[in-house]
């Protein structure tokens, strides 16, 4: 019997809290598709319509950008098919909305998600792409052809074009979409850390949008008034008073609605404009309109083409990248969704990420990841002069009494025996055949899909480990996917577990299934890093603790194992650890690093043992730098970023643990370089959480110190290329 109905979020009144009700489950008519949502974004939008009553009638459901998998087709449908992942902006009638379970909508609404990308990273495009593609079409009437014609060069190429609020989403991808189509002379305003990121995706020029002096210094780069204005602000005092003073007869304003005359209060609701003539006093023949995106399917073509072909297209092809994303923590979707609109509600930003918690025109996600992250909460009142004093020590594996393994599996069932093959299945086929741990050499590559697996059957802890890394690898890929998220904390307990007893009787028996799964352990630490939420942040000590807790299970085991065990393959991989121990100690690796290890802060005291501690460190990061700058290959570049973590001085990690903030910066430039090879599904993301969660703890006097990791971000975000190793 099919389902006829499913759970929504809903608006149910002015300004009071969001409710779930039961709404139906609407069956695809033609040219339409049924499907499962598993990502949503919260916007603006959400908020405007509940705390404003803007475009609402109660109970109104919320949400217009969603990410999902196919489940049924209308007839005539030939572009999709049941079990695509797709994206789209849906947002006409309450089927189309987002904040439900399913959702039922024209085909053309969406796109396949391209493999380059997790469907949490695709939910961020539809909204913002579609509000770019209309605005730069319709309002500031400038084409974007598509298919771009070989050597096309815009009319207006070399004419000022200014992006007001380019580090939101909007602003991000209409940089990208002109630099695209050829439009170079691009204008921005950003706060001041992300004007390194608003370059690299095509900005000539960014000003800060809080200096007194933004208006003259815009005037002077573009030489005289502005002819071409995007507004992803959309505030009445905030962007469209300095814009009205940038733009003469001729000028064309695309401004995004509505325009916010004053936020809510506590007391008060929120004052709308929705004639942006009456918002501002326009010069005389100033051309200013307000971007209404729903009606970009005006456009026959641009409603055939737009989401189902042009917005997959330039994110497979790198051409546009998703902004960076927020997980929303809760037990229900309820919860989840209630999170994000406080959020929207408090305007919670640190300026940090591209895409954080809730800045005007950005994007949140509605959802949670595998594993909820327990880091402290931090003590705002202690960031002044220091960062603040870590709580509590993080968590190590295995995951805190989740359940007990011996008393959930000891029953024997079909259901179990069969999940189980299925795992094993999935980590030969799947998990270890594509950028996995060393799978560059050939033998390491049979000792995952043949040796691992066959000496799974004869050790216990081994195959539990092998189907918690499968399950692992299956919330990445999968994202929604609650019971493999269960299955894996499960299996790696017991793995765990029986991996200590294990080394306690270790013997050339099992010695090379005790190396083998002590390889794996790390993997599930450093997907607990990818869902650090920043405005909770303390230094990952796990990662150092687990794998240098590592290293003697190899000494104990190496030793024991056949001359012949692909393990010492993984183990001597290059670079040789040794030789790269002595290359990376050379005083000129620090030369990039000179001002950071001379620099005191006020009444900082550095003793002799942490100085040396901070240079052994700087000279490690100076060498991966120049790994990288050598275009090294990916799995070399993850082998010594590893490294790093086991070999920098005990005094390093100490003063890490006191949250000390020159050890924090360092940490932030090895961070930093991860994202020039985190393009695995274990990594990815790791980059962003880490380095802006240690620029929110840091003490003003010490955020100069981070525009060298920001930049580095930046700039390996920026790289269109693939993947390196993929």
């Amino acid at each position: 019997m099919s389902q006829t109905t499913h759970t929504a979020v809903v608006t149910a009144a002015v300004r009071g809290p969001l409710e779930t009700i039961q709404v139906p489950t609407v069956t695809p008519s033609a040219g339409e598709v049924r499907v499962r949502v598993n990502w949503t974004a919260s916007t603006p939008l959400d908020l405007h319509q509940n705390d404003g009553g803007l475009l609402v009638n109660h109970p109104q459901v919320l949400g217009d950008g969603v990410a999902g998998t196919v489940v049924e087709l209308g007839p005539g449908v030939t572009g999709l098919k049941v079990g695509d992942s797709v994206f789209g902006f849906c947002w006409r009638e309450q089927k189309e909305k987002a904040h439900q379970e399913f959702v039922t909508a024209p085909e053309y609404l969406f796109g396949k998600v391209p493999d380059n990308c997790s469907p949490q990273e695709a939910v961020t495009l539809p909204n913002n792409f579609v509000t770019c593609f209309h605005a730069i079409t319709k309002d500031l009437e400038l084409p974007l052809p598509w298919p771009l014609p070989q050597n096309y060069h815009p009319e207006h190429a070399d004419s000022p074009i200014l992006i007001w609020g380019g580090s939101s989403s909007v602003g991000q991808f209409a940089l990208q979409i002109f630099r695209h189509w050829g439009y170079t002379n691009l204008l921005a305003t950003s706060s001041t850390q992300h004007h390194k990121l608003l370059q690299s995706f095509g900005a000539k020029h960014v000003f800060d949008y809080r200096n007194s002096d933004v208006v003259e210094s815009v005037l002077k780069a573009a030489g005289g008034p502005v002819p071409f204005v995007l507004d992803c602000i959309g505030s009445k005092y905030g962007s469209l008073e300095p814009i009205s003073k940038i733009v003469a007869r001729g000028s064309k304003v695309a401004i995004l609605l509505p325009v916010i005359v004053k936020d809510a209060t506590e007391d008060e609701a929120p004052i709308y404009e929705m004639d942006v003539s009456a918002a501002a006093a326009w010069k005389d023949g100033v051309v200013a309109r307000g971007v209404r995106t729903h009606y970009y399917l005006q456009d026959e073509f641009f409603k055939e083409k737009l989401q189902s072909e042009i917005m997959p297209t330039l994110l497979a092809e790198g051409v546009v990248k998703p902004n960076k994303v927020k997980i929303v923590e809760g037990k229900t979707v309820l919860d989840r969704a209630q999170a994000a609109m406080d959020m929207l509600r408090r305007k919670e930003c640190n300026e940090a990420r591209p895409a954080c918690a809730a800045c005007l025109r950005r994007d949140i996600l509605c959802e949670y990841g595998v594993e909820k992250p327990r880091r402290p909460v931090r003590d705002e009142a202690a960031v002044s002069s220091s960062a603040s004093p870590q709580q509590a020590p993080s968590p190590v594996a295995p995951y805190p009494a989740f359940q007990n393994f011996e008393s959930a599996l000891s029953v024997e069932s079909t259901e179990r025996r069969l999940l189980e093959m299925k795992l094993v299945h999935h980590f030969t086929t799947q998990t270890v055949t594509r950028d996995f741990l060393s799978v560059h050499d050939e033998g390491v590559f049979t000792m995952w899909v043949e040796t691992a697996p066959a000496l799974g059957f004869k050790h216990d802890f081994l195959l539990n480990m092998i189907i918690s890394i499968a399950a692992l690898h299956i919330t990445k890929i999968e994202p929604g996917r609650e019971d493999m998220a269960d299955t894996h904390r499960l299996y790696f307990n017991a793995a765990i577990k029986q991996h200590r007893i294990a080394l306690n009787k270790i013997s050339r028996e099992n010695a090379e299934a005790v190396c083998i799964a002590n390889t794996l352990v790390t993997l599930p630490t450093f997907v607990l890093l990818q869902n650090t939420e920043v405005a909770r942040y303390s230094p990952p000590l796990q990662v150092f603790y687990l794998l240098r807790g590592s290293v003697p299970v190899y000494k104990q085991g190496l030793p024991l194992l056949a001359r012949d065990s692909m393990v010492h393959r993984v183990v001597s991989a290059k670079p040789n650890m040794l030789e790269y121990q002595i290359e990376a100690q050379k005083e000129h690796y620090r030369q990039p690093f000179e001002t950071l290890l001379k620099w005191r802060a006020p009444n900082e005291e550095i003793d002799e043992e942490s100085q040396k501690a901070y240079e052994h460190a700087l000279s490690h990061i100076g060498c991966i730098l120049h790994y990288i700058e050598q275009n090294e290959n990916a799995y070399v570049l993850r082998r010594i970023l590893y490294s790093f973590l086991v070999l920098c001085q005990q005094t390093f990690i100490d003063r890490v643990k006191e949250h000390n903030p020159r050890a924090l910066v360092i940490l932030a430039h090895y961070f930093s370089l991860i994202k020039a090879a985190d393009g695995v599904w274990w990594m990815r993301g790791i980059s962003e959480r880490e380095v802006f969660g240690i620029q929110s703890i840091l003490p003003e006097v010490w955020q100069w110190a981070m525009s060298w990791p920001l930049a580095r971000l930046a700039l390996y975000a920026s790289i269109a290329a693939p993947q390196m190793g993929s």
